[in-house]
């Protein structure tokens, strides 16, 4: 207040700056934030977290082992269901020849009893049995050929069921099916071939529809062995991808387990200890600059004596530059003095001064 005797530094007046304290108790949280950052840098890893980044990379060695052992039992089922079909249908294959042969026979029968001369119709049974005897014998103008010679005939789908037989893989029992399907469908054209004559036996009618019919049934059977094995090729395909996309997904999560313990083992660097120095000094920073604007909020007297003027009031909005405090010092007084120009050269410091004040005379 106005009389007030006050001393360097005393608060004369200040701002509201609440708005201020905010912000800074923020700042200074941040910056202890950063200081134990930097301190657990400084600390190292603890054995808890390198503990249980051991038991990570354990977890994850055992899940790769897990996969690696369902990929190695899915491959393994996946040979195994595939030989299944494949020896189901190297069998039926066996079958097919057995049954295309059979009705190669009877065909032959059938022409020796009524077509073995050089009409029209017997002439097409001919050609239809050379064909036949070709895709399944390998024989070469057949179509006269008896039972005898063509039963030592081993070429054709036959050749190819018996290379099966002897040596039964994959490709040679794919092979043999490739061979036997056209054979059949052959024999079939052959039997079709035969026209059937009122002078027929009713046994030879019944054989002839009996071989189609066996035939045709071959060709159904075939077929559907090469299709079931083409299905469980594909299910084989997807299983054994799902299984090793599950191995490749363990293996890299067993590198990211390995080198997450390798990063927490080797501890921090020089370097992100130094980017965490400097994360602290900017917070500090920050914390300096909102102090700054607070004491720019608090006026403080810059020496002792008595409080002269004091215009702040609570509540009041105080213009830039307006005086609102005075004070008188304790002090010497100090005297400002205007010089003219002409006389300022010969100015110097530590120079005497003679000063009159009014109120005591000139004698003073």
């Amino acid at each position: 207040k106005v009389g007030d005797r006050v001393g360097v530094g005393a608060l004369l007046v200040e701002l509201d700056a609440s708005e201020l304290q905010t912000p800074l108790a923020e700042a200074e949280a941040a910056r202890a934030v950063q200081a134990a950052k930097l301190e657990e840098m400084r600390l190292g890893t603890r054995p808890e977290e390198i503990a249980l980044a051991q038991t990570k990379v354990a977890n994850a060695e055992k899940s790769l082992q897990d996969a690696k052992l369902n990929l190695a039992a899915v491959k393994a089922k996946a040979d195994a269901d595939l030989k299944d079909d494949y020896d189901s249908a190297l069998t039926a294959a066996v079958k097919s020849v057995s049954v295309a042969l059979n009705a190669l026979f009877v065909l032959t029968d059938l022409q020796s009893a009524h077509f073995s001369g050089f009409d029209q119709q017997s002439v097409q049974v001919a050609d239809a049995k050379a064909a036949a005897a070709s895709a399944l014998l390998g024989a070469t103008g057949a179509g006269r050929a008896g039972k005898d010679y063509l039963s030592q005939l081993a070429g054709g789908a036959k050749g190819s069921v018996a290379v099966a037989q002897a040596n039964p893989s994959f490709a040679n029992t794919d092979k043999a099916l490739a061979d036997v399907k056209p054979a059949l469908s052959a024999v079939k054209a052959a039997l079709d071939a035969v026209p059937v004559l009122n002078k027929f036996y009713s046994t030879e009618a019944t054989n002839l529809n009996t071989e189609k019919n066996n035939v045709s049934t071959e060709l159904v059977t075939v077929a559907g062995k090469q299709q079931a094995i083409e299905v469980q090729d594909a299910a084989n395909q997807s299983s054994i991808t799902a299984a090793q996309a599950s191995v490749n997904e363990a293996s890299n999560a067993l590198a990211s387990a390995e080198a997450e313990l390798v990063l927490k083992s080797a501890g921090y660097t020089r370097e992100q200890k130094l980017v965490q120095e400097a994360s602290i000094a900017q917070a500090e920073a920050q914390v300096q600059t909102i102090r700054a604007q607070l004491e720019k909020a608090a006026l403080s007297s810059p020496l002792a004596g008595v409080v002269t003027k004091q215009d702040a009031k609570e509540g009041e909005i105080v213009s830039a530059n307006a005086p609102v405090v005075s004070l008188i010092s304790d002090a010497e007084f100090e005297i400002e003095a205007n010089v003219p120009e002409a006389d300022i050269a010969r100015i110097a410091t530590g120079n005497e001064a003679r000063v009159t004040l009014d109120a005591y005379g000139s004698d003073v």
